[in-house]
């Protein structure tokens, strides 16, 4: 996914989610959009094996993830 985006010119990335200390983290791919928008992807867990099973354009400090914890802190790598 991410080699065919920078292919067409998307930047992507991934973003490191952590959950408090002492817990799991869990990573999503990050693309920046033409638009000027960030997207996430989430390719862990597909229900149906196609690779992408949830997307965000908004993910805060404090927020709760997919039954994971609140989210305590978040770094990108581009």
């Amino acid at each position: 996914m991410t080699a065919a985006a920078e292919k067409n010119g998307i930047k992507c990335g991934f973003l490191l989610l952590t959950f408090g200390k002492g817990t799991v983290s869990h990573t999503l791919n990050v693309f920046e959009l033409e638009d000027g928008r960030t997207m996430y992807v989430d390719m862990t867990g597909s229900a149906n094996n196609s690779g992408a099973d949830r997307t965000f354009f908004e993910l805060e400090l404090g927020n709760e993830y997919e039954n994971m914890g609140k989210i305590y802190n978040m770094y990108e790598y581009w």
